[in-house]
């Protein structure tokens, strides 16, 4: 393995200067084309953190029994965050796949799911995310 090892590392320190420039040519467009794919997947894992922070304080304060009190507070609050995150999602989704790929974003299909017994606002708030959800996934698989 070391003999290997060091056969590499002579044949890498003979190539031509014009093969070591495409070698590192090639390394970095690759690491361009890595790039996009990256963000996304960094959008979509921030949409599902953000998801997990609202259903958390959401079911907290229901346990709690403060949500009714703060509801407003709360809504407004979640709104104001899926909407930043919507926002950059959006930017990052122009950047990387252009209007197509913002189009299919922003026109995500926004399922109608009702959870018993909780309140009509969160549902909305987190149904509209999670159709945004699904939509980057398939977004983000997309070469």
């Amino acid at each position: 393995m070391l003999a290997l090892s060091a056969l590499c590392l002579f044949l890498v320190s003979c190539a031509t200067p014009v093969a070591q420039e495409r070698t590192v040519s090639q390394a970095e467009t690759q690491k361009e084309t890595a790039r996009p794919n990256s963000k996304c997947t960094l959008q979509l894992e921030l949409g599902y953190v953000l998801k997990e922070e609202i259903d958390g304080e959401y079911w907290i304060a229901t346990r709690d029994g403060t949500f009714q009190d703060r509801r407003e507070e709360f809504t407004a609050k979640w709104d104001r965050e899926v909407g930043e995150w919507t926002t950059t999602t959006n930017a990052v989704l122009l950047q990387i796949g252009g209007p197509t790929a913002s189009s299919r974003f922003q026109n995500a299909v926004v399922p109608s799911t009702v959870l018993a017994n909780t309140n009509m606002k969160w549902n909305g708030i987190r149904n509209s995310l999670q159709g945004r959800l699904v939509a980057l996934e398939s977004i983000c698989k997309t070469p």
